[in-house]
Protein backbone atom coordinates (compact mmCIF):
# COMPACT_ATOMS: atom_id res chain seq x y z
CA UNK A 1 0.00 0.00 0.00
CA UNK A 2 1.22 3.14 -0.90
CA UNK A 3 2.00 6.42 1.56
CA UNK A 4 -0.53 8.33 -0.08
CA UNK A 5 -3.37 5.17 0.19
CA UNK A 6 -2.20 4.92 3.57
CA UNK A 7 -2.46 8.40 4.18
CA UNK A 8 -6.15 8.55 2.58
CA UNK A 9 -7.13 5.64 4.85
CA UNK A 10 -5.92 6.62 7.52
CA UNK A 11 -7.38 10.16 7.34
CA UNK A 12 -10.49 8.24 6.48
CA UNK A 13 -10.93 6.54 9.55
CA UNK A 14 -9.49 9.51 11.67
CA UNK A 15 -11.86 11.67 10.35
CA UNK A 16 -14.75 9.31 10.13
CA UNK A 17 -14.18 8.78 14.20
CA UNK A 18 -13.91 12.88 15.14
CA UNK A 19 -16.87 13.53 12.83
CA UNK A 20 -18.90 11.50 13.76
CA UNK A 21 -17.95 12.56 17.39
CA UNK A 22 -18.46 15.77 16.86
CA UNK A 23 -21.91 15.38 15.10
CA UNK A 24 -22.74 13.16 17.10
CA UNK A 25 -21.92 15.34 20.60
CA UNK A 26 -24.00 17.84 19.08
CA UNK A 27 -26.64 15.50 18.35
CA UNK A 28 -26.58 14.14 22.15
CA UNK A 29 -26.73 17.55 23.04
CA UNK A 30 -29.72 18.24 21.21
CA UNK A 31 -31.92 15.11 22.56
CA UNK A 32 -32.00 17.60 25.66
CA UNK A 33 -32.44 20.76 23.95
CA UNK A 34 -35.71 19.27 22.03
CA UNK A 35 -37.33 17.98 25.04
CA UNK A 36 -37.37 21.73 27.00
CA UNK A 37 -37.40 23.98 23.86
CA UNK A 38 -40.60 24.85 21.74
CA UNK A 39 -40.20 24.14 18.02
CA UNK A 40 -40.13 27.67 17.23
CA UNK A 41 -36.90 28.22 19.59
CA UNK A 42 -35.42 25.15 17.99
CA UNK A 43 -36.29 26.97 14.62
CA UNK A 44 -35.10 30.76 15.50
CA UNK A 45 -31.60 29.16 16.76
CA UNK A 46 -31.27 26.94 13.77
CA UNK A 47 -31.98 29.75 11.19
CA UNK A 48 -28.93 32.15 13.17
CA UNK A 49 -26.69 28.64 13.21
CA UNK A 50 -26.97 28.18 9.86
CA UNK A 51 -26.48 31.58 8.61
CA UNK A 52 -23.16 31.86 11.06
CA UNK A 53 -21.54 28.61 9.60
CA UNK A 54 -22.45 30.03 6.06
CA UNK A 55 -20.49 32.90 6.91
CA UNK A 56 -17.63 30.59 8.10
CA UNK A 57 -17.39 29.50 4.59
CA UNK A 58 -17.06 32.83 2.82
CA UNK A 59 -14.74 34.24 5.57
CA UNK A 60 -12.47 31.28 5.17
CA UNK A 61 -12.41 31.95 1.19
CA UNK A 62 -11.07 29.16 -0.09
CA UNK A 63 -8.00 30.31 2.20
CA UNK A 64 -7.77 27.43 4.11
CA UNK A 65 -7.71 24.90 0.98
CA UNK A 66 -5.52 27.78 -0.41
CA UNK A 67 -3.04 27.26 2.33
CA UNK A 68 -2.61 22.96 1.81
CA UNK A 69 -2.37 23.25 -1.62
CA UNK A 70 0.69 25.63 -1.90
CA UNK A 71 3.28 24.29 -2.96
CA UNK A 72 6.45 26.17 -2.58
CA UNK A 73 7.75 23.90 0.96
CA UNK A 74 10.56 27.02 1.23
CA UNK A 75 8.23 29.88 2.02
CA UNK A 76 5.39 27.86 3.67
CA UNK A 77 6.30 29.64 6.60
CA UNK A 78 5.95 33.04 5.41
CA UNK A 79 2.61 31.49 3.69
CA UNK A 80 1.59 30.88 7.03
CA UNK A 81 2.02 34.04 8.11
CA UNK A 82 0.60 36.08 5.74
CA UNK A 83 -2.58 33.51 5.77
CA UNK A 84 -2.84 34.32 10.34
CA UNK A 85 -2.76 38.30 9.11
CA UNK A 86 -5.37 38.00 6.46
CA UNK A 87 -7.64 35.73 8.23
CA UNK A 88 -7.59 37.60 11.37
CA UNK A 89 -8.83 40.75 9.83
CA UNK A 90 -11.34 39.17 8.11
CA UNK A 91 -12.52 37.44 11.30
CA UNK A 92 -13.00 40.84 12.58
CA UNK A 93 -14.48 42.10 9.86
CA UNK A 94 -17.17 39.16 9.66
CA UNK A 95 -17.77 39.19 13.26
CA UNK A 96 -18.87 43.08 12.66
CA UNK A 97 -20.84 41.97 9.40
CA UNK A 98 -22.84 39.44 11.42
CA UNK A 99 -23.68 41.33 14.33
CA UNK A 100 -24.96 44.17 12.02
CA UNK A 101 -27.13 41.43 10.14
CA UNK A 102 -28.42 40.44 13.84
CA UNK A 103 -29.47 43.58 14.47
CA UNK A 104 -31.52 43.70 11.02
CA UNK A 105 -33.32 40.33 11.02
CA UNK A 106 -33.95 41.60 14.49
CA UNK A 107 -35.88 44.38 13.12
CA UNK A 108 -36.85 42.95 9.85
CA UNK A 109 -38.28 39.51 11.20
CA UNK A 110 -39.89 40.98 14.04
CA UNK A 111 -37.72 38.65 15.96
CA UNK A 112 -35.65 40.38 18.53
CA UNK A 113 -34.65 36.49 20.14
CA UNK A 114 -33.52 35.90 16.31
CA UNK A 115 -31.48 39.36 16.72
CA UNK A 116 -29.67 38.76 19.84
CA UNK A 117 -28.76 34.87 18.72
CA UNK A 118 -27.53 36.01 15.57
CA UNK A 119 -25.08 38.93 17.53
CA UNK A 120 -24.01 36.71 20.72
CA UNK A 121 -22.99 33.74 17.74
CA UNK A 122 -20.65 36.56 15.54
CA UNK A 123 -18.17 36.08 17.93
CA UNK A 124 -17.35 32.50 16.51
CA UNK A 125 -16.28 33.95 13.40
CA UNK A 126 -13.31 35.67 14.71
CA UNK A 127 -12.76 32.88 17.28
CA UNK A 128 -12.58 30.12 14.50
CA UNK A 129 -10.47 32.53 12.15
CA UNK A 130 -7.50 31.54 15.22
CA UNK A 131 -7.01 28.26 14.32
CA UNK A 132 -7.23 28.48 10.66
CA UNK A 133 -3.44 28.23 10.13
CA UNK A 134 -2.76 25.22 12.03
CA UNK A 135 -5.90 23.31 10.79
CA UNK A 136 -3.74 23.67 7.31
CA UNK A 137 -0.65 23.08 8.97
CA UNK A 138 -2.08 19.53 10.28
CA UNK A 139 -3.88 18.73 6.98
CA UNK A 140 -0.45 19.43 5.14
CA UNK A 141 1.62 17.05 7.22
CA UNK A 142 -1.37 14.92 7.13
CA UNK A 143 -1.80 14.62 10.54
CA UNK A 144 -5.62 14.19 10.43
CA UNK A 145 -6.00 12.39 14.36
CA UNK A 146 -4.87 15.57 15.61
CA UNK A 147 -7.72 17.55 13.92
CA UNK A 148 -9.60 15.16 14.42
CA UNK A 149 -9.29 14.74 18.90
CA UNK A 150 -9.01 18.40 18.41
CA UNK A 151 -12.82 19.04 17.15
CA UNK A 152 -14.39 15.82 18.92
CA UNK A 153 -12.85 16.84 22.10
CA UNK A 154 -13.99 20.68 21.95
CA UNK A 155 -17.31 19.21 20.52
CA UNK A 156 -18.15 16.95 23.43
CA UNK A 157 -17.21 19.93 25.76
CA UNK A 158 -19.14 22.21 24.11
CA UNK A 159 -21.81 19.84 24.14
CA UNK A 160 -21.32 19.08 28.19
CA UNK A 161 -21.44 23.05 28.91
CA UNK A 162 -24.51 23.87 26.95
CA UNK A 163 -26.86 20.84 29.10
CA UNK A 164 -25.51 22.28 31.64
CA UNK A 165 -26.48 25.82 31.11
CA UNK A 166 -29.66 24.44 29.94
CA UNK A 167 -30.26 22.60 33.46
CA UNK A 168 -29.02 25.93 34.68
CA UNK A 169 -30.64 29.08 32.99
CA UNK A 170 -34.74 29.80 33.64
CA UNK A 171 -36.93 28.48 31.48
CA UNK A 172 -37.45 31.72 29.31
CA UNK A 173 -33.78 32.10 28.90
CA UNK A 174 -32.86 28.07 28.41
CA UNK A 175 -32.67 29.52 24.28
CA UNK A 176 -29.24 30.44 24.88
CA UNK A 177 -27.69 26.90 26.24
CA UNK A 178 -27.39 26.03 22.57
CA UNK A 179 -25.70 29.47 21.99
CA UNK A 180 -23.45 28.59 25.00
CA UNK A 181 -22.53 25.17 23.61
CA UNK A 182 -21.73 26.38 20.14
CA UNK A 183 -19.46 29.40 21.66
CA UNK A 184 -18.03 27.17 24.08
CA UNK A 185 -16.76 24.63 21.45
CA UNK A 186 -15.19 27.11 19.06
CA UNK A 187 -12.77 28.35 22.08
CA UNK A 188 -12.01 25.29 22.90
CA UNK A 189 -11.34 24.09 19.06
CA UNK A 190 -9.32 26.93 18.31
CA UNK A 191 -7.53 26.49 21.92
CA UNK A 192 -7.02 22.56 20.83
CA UNK A 193 -5.69 23.47 17.15
CA UNK A 194 -2.79 26.13 18.47
CA UNK A 195 -1.87 23.72 21.11
CA UNK A 196 -1.38 20.84 18.62
CA UNK A 197 -0.07 23.05 15.48
CA UNK A 198 1.32 26.52 16.91
CA UNK A 199 1.79 29.46 14.66
CA UNK A 200 4.90 31.65 14.93
CA UNK A 201 3.12 35.19 14.05
CA UNK A 202 5.65 37.76 12.23
CA UNK A 203 4.76 41.36 11.20
CA UNK A 204 5.55 40.84 7.65
CA UNK A 205 2.96 40.32 5.46
CA UNK A 206 4.02 38.87 1.88
CA UNK A 207 1.62 40.42 -0.96
CA UNK A 208 3.07 38.35 -3.58
CA UNK A 209 2.04 35.26 -1.50
CA UNK A 210 -1.26 37.05 0.05
CA UNK A 211 -1.76 37.58 -4.37
CA UNK A 212 -1.25 33.71 -4.71
CA UNK A 213 -3.40 32.95 -1.86
CA UNK A 214 -6.65 35.00 -2.90
CA UNK A 215 -6.42 33.49 -6.63
CA UNK A 216 -6.24 30.19 -5.45
CA UNK A 217 -8.94 30.70 -2.79
CA UNK A 218 -11.22 32.63 -4.97
CA UNK A 219 -10.98 29.35 -6.95
CA UNK A 220 -12.06 27.28 -4.72
CA UNK A 221 -14.47 29.86 -2.96
CA UNK A 222 -16.47 29.92 -6.56
CA UNK A 223 -17.40 26.03 -5.83
CA UNK A 224 -17.59 26.34 -1.89
CA UNK A 225 -20.01 29.46 -1.80
CA UNK A 226 -22.86 27.51 -3.65
CA UNK A 227 -22.17 23.86 -2.16
CA UNK A 228 -21.60 26.35 1.11
CA UNK A 229 -24.94 27.65 0.72
CA UNK A 230 -26.94 24.27 -0.20
CA UNK A 231 -25.82 22.94 3.00
CA UNK A 232 -26.27 26.01 5.37
CA UNK A 233 -28.54 27.93 4.31
CA UNK A 234 -31.21 25.43 2.99
CA UNK A 235 -32.95 25.88 6.66
CA UNK A 236 -33.07 29.79 5.70
CA UNK A 237 -35.31 28.80 2.43
CA UNK A 238 -37.37 26.53 4.63
CA UNK A 239 -37.68 29.54 7.17
CA UNK A 240 -38.54 31.91 4.45
CA UNK A 241 -40.72 29.08 2.12
CA UNK A 242 -43.10 28.53 5.22
CA UNK A 243 -43.04 31.37 7.46
CA UNK A 244 -43.06 29.16 9.93
CA UNK A 245 -40.57 28.98 13.08
CA UNK A 246 -42.37 25.88 14.18
CA UNK A 247 -41.98 24.32 10.89
CA UNK A 248 -38.51 25.82 10.34
CA UNK A 249 -37.97 23.76 13.39
CA UNK A 250 -39.28 20.79 12.36
CA UNK A 251 -36.97 20.24 9.29
CA UNK A 252 -34.54 21.90 11.35
CA UNK A 253 -34.55 18.57 14.20
CA UNK A 254 -34.92 16.35 11.08
CA UNK A 255 -31.93 17.58 9.45
CA UNK A 256 -29.91 17.04 12.86
CA UNK A 257 -31.30 13.11 13.32
CA UNK A 258 -29.51 12.70 10.24
CA UNK A 259 -26.70 15.06 11.13
CA UNK A 260 -24.14 12.11 11.90
CA UNK A 261 -23.90 9.94 8.72
CA UNK A 262 -22.87 13.56 6.87
CA UNK A 263 -20.04 12.62 8.64
CA UNK A 264 -18.91 9.53 6.50
CA UNK A 265 -19.31 12.27 3.50
CA UNK A 266 -16.80 14.99 4.75
CA UNK A 267 -14.65 12.27 6.69
CA UNK A 268 -13.62 10.84 3.30
CA UNK A 269 -13.30 14.12 1.38
CA UNK A 270 -11.03 15.82 4.10
CA UNK A 271 -8.33 13.35 3.87
CA UNK A 272 -8.43 12.92 0.15
CA UNK A 273 -8.49 16.13 -1.00
CA UNK A 274 -4.35 16.67 0.10
CA UNK A 275 -3.95 13.21 -0.95
CA UNK A 276 -5.15 13.93 -4.81
CA UNK A 277 -4.02 17.52 -4.76
CA UNK A 278 -0.52 15.59 -4.55
CA UNK A 279 -0.94 13.16 -7.06
CA UNK A 280 -2.96 15.49 -9.69
CA UNK A 281 0.09 15.00 -11.92
CA UNK A 282 -0.41 11.36 -12.33
CA UNK A 283 -4.44 10.99 -14.34
CA UNK A 284 -4.86 7.22 -14.16
CA UNK A 285 -4.14 7.21 -10.27
CA UNK A 286 -6.34 10.06 -9.48
CA UNK A 287 -8.95 8.43 -11.98
CA UNK A 288 -8.87 5.18 -10.03
CA UNK A 289 -9.04 7.03 -6.40
CA UNK A 290 -12.30 8.82 -7.84
CA UNK A 291 -13.74 5.67 -8.92
CA UNK A 292 -13.13 3.92 -5.35
CA UNK A 293 -13.85 7.02 -3.51
CA UNK A 294 -17.49 6.89 -4.87
CA UNK A 295 -18.01 2.96 -4.33
CA UNK A 296 -16.34 2.96 -1.11
CA UNK A 297 -17.76 6.04 0.64
CA UNK A 298 -21.09 5.87 -1.08
CA UNK A 299 -21.62 1.97 0.25
CA UNK A 300 -20.95 3.06 3.82
CA UNK A 301 -23.07 6.60 3.66
CA UNK A 302 -25.74 4.41 2.07
CA UNK A 303 -25.73 1.90 4.64
CA UNK A 304 -26.38 4.69 7.62
CA UNK A 305 -29.03 6.56 5.92
CA UNK A 306 -31.01 3.81 4.86
CA UNK A 307 -31.07 2.22 7.83
CA UNK A 308 -32.01 5.70 9.50
CA UNK A 309 -34.93 5.77 6.99
CA UNK A 310 -35.96 2.48 8.06
CA UNK A 311 -35.88 3.07 12.03
CA UNK A 312 -36.98 6.65 11.75
CA UNK A 313 -40.85 6.42 12.62
CA UNK A 314 -40.01 4.65 15.62
CA UNK A 315 -36.12 6.39 16.43
CA UNK A 316 -36.97 10.03 16.55
CA UNK A 317 -40.10 9.82 19.01
CA UNK A 318 -37.98 7.47 21.02
CA UNK A 319 -34.95 9.74 21.17
CA UNK A 320 -36.34 13.31 20.93
CA UNK A 321 -40.16 12.95 22.22
CA UNK A 322 -43.27 12.70 21.18
CA UNK A 323 -43.73 15.86 20.16
CA UNK A 324 -41.49 15.80 17.28
CA UNK A 325 -43.37 12.69 15.26
CA UNK A 326 -44.38 15.27 12.66
CA UNK A 327 -40.31 15.63 11.96
CA UNK A 328 -40.29 11.47 10.90
CA UNK A 329 -41.44 12.13 7.18
CA UNK A 330 -38.78 15.48 6.91
CA UNK A 331 -36.00 12.90 8.28
CA UNK A 332 -36.45 10.04 6.12
CA UNK A 333 -36.65 12.70 2.44
CA UNK A 334 -33.82 14.18 4.03
CA UNK A 335 -32.21 11.25 4.65
CA UNK A 336 -32.04 10.50 0.78
CA UNK A 337 -31.11 14.06 -0.14
CA UNK A 338 -28.23 13.69 1.90
CA UNK A 339 -26.81 10.36 0.35
CA UNK A 340 -27.39 11.95 -3.18
CA UNK A 341 -25.30 15.04 -2.28
CA UNK A 342 -22.46 12.61 -0.50
CA UNK A 343 -21.53 11.58 -4.22
CA UNK A 344 -21.85 15.40 -5.53
CA UNK A 345 -19.46 16.29 -2.31
CA UNK A 346 -17.03 13.19 -3.88
CA UNK A 347 -16.70 14.33 -7.38
CA UNK A 348 -16.34 18.30 -6.78
CA UNK A 349 -13.71 17.11 -4.31
CA UNK A 350 -11.72 15.65 -6.32
CA UNK A 351 -12.26 17.78 -9.05
CA UNK A 352 -11.13 20.84 -6.76
CA UNK A 353 -8.30 18.93 -5.71
CA UNK A 354 -6.96 18.92 -9.05
CA UNK A 355 -7.17 22.29 -10.07
CA UNK A 356 -10.71 21.40 -12.03
CA UNK A 357 -12.32 24.34 -10.04
CA UNK A 358 -14.57 25.41 -13.15
CA UNK A 359 -16.48 22.25 -13.26
CA UNK A 360 -16.96 22.00 -9.80
CA UNK A 361 -18.23 25.56 -9.62
CA UNK A 362 -20.23 24.81 -12.52
CA UNK A 363 -22.09 21.24 -10.85
CA UNK A 364 -22.61 23.59 -7.10
CA UNK A 365 -23.81 26.56 -9.22
CA UNK A 366 -26.59 24.58 -11.66
CA UNK A 367 -27.79 22.80 -8.25
CA UNK A 368 -27.95 26.32 -6.14
CA UNK A 369 -29.89 27.51 -9.02
CA UNK A 370 -32.27 24.24 -9.28
CA UNK A 371 -32.90 24.73 -5.47
CA UNK A 372 -33.63 28.46 -5.75
CA UNK A 373 -36.16 27.87 -8.26
CA UNK A 374 -37.56 24.92 -6.95
CA UNK A 375 -38.13 26.67 -3.55
CA UNK A 376 -39.54 29.22 -5.10
CA UNK A 377 -42.54 27.47 -8.04
CA UNK A 378 -42.34 23.96 -6.46
CA UNK A 379 -46.47 23.49 -5.48
CA UNK A 380 -48.23 22.19 -2.36
CA UNK A 381 -48.72 23.76 1.50
CA UNK A 382 -45.61 26.71 1.63
CA UNK A 383 -46.00 25.79 5.63
CA UNK A 384 -45.12 22.32 5.61
CA UNK A 385 -41.84 21.26 6.23
CA UNK A 386 -42.38 17.97 4.19
CA UNK A 387 -42.78 19.63 1.14
CA UNK A 388 -39.59 21.65 1.67
CA UNK A 389 -37.76 18.11 2.38
CA UNK A 390 -39.01 16.87 -0.75
CA UNK A 391 -36.97 19.76 -2.20
CA UNK A 392 -34.06 18.73 -0.70
CA UNK A 393 -33.80 15.81 -2.52
CA UNK A 394 -34.79 16.71 -5.78
CA UNK A 395 -32.01 19.29 -6.03
CA UNK A 396 -29.50 16.61 -4.43
CA UNK A 397 -30.90 14.34 -7.50
CA UNK A 398 -30.04 16.93 -9.55
CA UNK A 399 -26.67 18.26 -8.04
CA UNK A 400 -25.23 14.51 -8.14
CA UNK A 401 -26.39 13.57 -11.28
CA UNK A 402 -24.45 16.74 -12.86
CA UNK A 403 -21.13 16.23 -10.36
CA UNK A 404 -20.56 12.81 -11.56
CA UNK A 405 -21.22 13.58 -15.42
CA UNK A 406 -18.44 16.44 -14.91
CA UNK A 407 -16.24 13.94 -13.03
CA UNK A 408 -16.54 11.34 -15.76
CA UNK A 409 -15.88 14.23 -18.40
CA UNK A 410 -13.24 15.68 -16.51
CA UNK A 411 -10.92 12.13 -15.34
CA UNK A 412 -12.14 10.42 -18.47
CA UNK A 413 -14.35 8.34 -15.89
CA UNK A 414 -16.57 5.75 -18.80
CA UNK A 415 -20.42 6.46 -17.51
CA UNK A 416 -20.32 2.20 -17.12
CA UNK A 417 -17.66 2.36 -14.31
CA UNK A 418 -19.74 4.62 -12.80
CA UNK A 419 -22.71 2.81 -13.30
CA UNK A 420 -20.79 -0.31 -11.05
CA UNK A 421 -19.40 1.69 -8.55
CA UNK A 422 -22.82 2.67 -7.16
CA UNK A 423 -24.48 -0.57 -8.09
CA UNK A 424 -23.24 -2.25 -4.84
CA UNK A 425 -24.66 0.69 -2.48
CA UNK A 426 -27.93 0.45 -4.34
CA UNK A 427 -28.38 -2.96 -4.39
CA UNK A 428 -27.36 -4.31 -0.52
CA UNK A 429 -28.78 -0.78 0.86
CA UNK A 430 -31.54 -0.65 -1.45
CA UNK A 431 -32.65 -4.55 -1.00
CA UNK A 432 -31.49 -4.71 2.47
CA UNK A 433 -33.62 -1.17 3.51
CA UNK A 434 -37.03 -2.64 1.79
CA UNK A 435 -37.19 -5.88 3.28
CA UNK A 436 -36.58 -4.48 6.66
CA UNK A 437 -39.45 -1.42 6.10
CA UNK A 438 -41.78 -4.70 5.34
CA UNK A 439 -40.79 -6.79 8.09
CA UNK A 440 -41.97 -4.30 10.44
CA UNK A 441 -44.93 -3.09 8.43
CA UNK A 442 -45.74 -6.82 8.55
CA UNK A 443 -44.54 -7.59 12.36
CA UNK A 444 -46.99 -4.87 14.43
CA UNK A 445 -43.85 -5.16 16.79
CA UNK A 446 -45.20 -1.95 18.27
CA UNK A 447 -48.40 -3.16 19.05
CA UNK A 448 -47.39 -6.57 20.39
CA UNK A 449 -44.76 -5.10 22.71
CA UNK A 450 -47.27 -3.02 24.12
CA UNK A 451 -50.34 -5.63 24.41
CA UNK A 452 -47.99 -7.73 26.53
CA UNK A 453 -46.73 -5.47 29.13
CA UNK A 454 -48.20 -5.97 32.63
CA UNK A 455 -51.01 -3.79 33.63
CA UNK A 456 -49.94 -0.69 35.90
CA UNK A 457 -46.83 -0.58 33.62
CA UNK A 458 -44.75 2.90 34.09
CA UNK A 459 -46.61 4.87 31.64
CA UNK A 460 -43.40 6.04 30.52
CA UNK A 461 -41.51 2.51 29.83
CA UNK A 462 -44.80 1.96 28.05
CA UNK A 463 -44.25 4.46 25.99
CA UNK A 464 -40.50 4.00 25.04
CA UNK A 465 -40.36 0.29 24.87
CA UNK A 466 -42.90 -0.89 21.92
CA UNK A 467 -40.80 2.10 20.05
CA UNK A 468 -37.22 0.82 21.02
CA UNK A 469 -38.48 -3.01 20.17
CA UNK A 470 -39.76 -1.52 16.54
CA UNK A 471 -36.34 0.06 16.15
CA UNK A 472 -34.40 -2.49 17.35
CA UNK A 473 -36.20 -5.00 15.03
CA UNK A 474 -35.49 -2.79 12.06
CA UNK A 475 -32.08 -2.95 12.63
CA UNK A 476 -31.39 -6.38 12.50
CA UNK A 477 -33.25 -7.22 9.84
CA UNK A 478 -31.51 -4.53 7.81
CA UNK A 479 -27.99 -5.87 9.08
CA UNK A 480 -28.83 -9.80 8.33
CA UNK A 481 -29.61 -8.65 5.06
CA UNK A 482 -27.43 -5.90 4.39
CA UNK A 483 -23.93 -7.07 5.55
CA UNK A 484 -23.77 -10.41 3.28
CA UNK A 485 -24.95 -8.58 0.48
CA UNK A 486 -22.19 -6.40 0.97
CA UNK A 487 -19.30 -8.34 1.28
CA UNK A 488 -20.19 -10.04 -1.88
CA UNK A 489 -21.42 -6.33 -3.93
CA UNK A 490 -17.68 -4.86 -2.50
CA UNK A 491 -16.03 -7.77 -4.08
CA UNK A 492 -15.61 -10.17 -0.99
CA UNK A 493 -17.53 -13.22 0.53
CA UNK A 494 -21.17 -13.49 1.87
CA UNK A 495 -19.26 -13.71 5.32
CA UNK A 496 -16.71 -10.70 4.82
CA UNK A 497 -18.09 -8.19 6.89
CA UNK A 498 -19.13 -10.64 9.53
CA UNK A 499 -15.55 -11.06 10.92
CA UNK A 500 -12.73 -8.52 11.66
CA UNK A 501 -10.42 -10.14 8.89
CA UNK A 502 -12.59 -10.14 6.48
CA UNK A 503 -13.43 -6.39 6.63
CA UNK A 504 -10.19 -5.43 6.65
CA UNK A 505 -10.06 -7.32 3.56
CA UNK A 506 -12.60 -5.88 2.14
CA UNK A 507 -10.96 -2.26 2.62
CA UNK A 508 -7.64 -3.35 1.10
CA UNK A 509 -9.59 -3.98 -2.00
CA UNK A 510 -11.74 -1.18 -1.86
Amino acid sequence: MSRYKRAAVSGFLWQGVGLVGQRLAVFVAYIFFARFLSKGEIGVVGVAVSITVFVEMLRVGGILQALIQFHHNDQIEDAVNTTFWMTLLSGIGWTLALAALGVFLGRFENSPQLGSVMIALSITALIDNLRLCSMAILSRELRFGMRAIADTIASVAGGIIGVIALYRLPHEQQIWSIVIMFVSRSIIATALHLLFAPVRVRGSFHRPIAKQLAKTGWANLSSNLASGSLENLTLVGVKWRTNDNAATGVFDLATRAMSPPTSITHAANNPLFPVLAQSASDPIKARDRVVRSIKAVGMIAGAILVWLIVISPSAIPLVFGAKWSSAVVSAQLIALGILLRTYTYICTNALLAVRHAAAASFTWWTTFAIAVLLMIAWPGTRSDPNQAALIFVLFNFSGAAIGMACAARRFEIRFPAIGKAVLPMVVSCGAAGACAYAALRQSGIRSLVADHLPAGAHAKLAQVLPLAAEAALGSVVFGLLFLPLCGKMMGGSWKSLLSLSGAKELLRLN
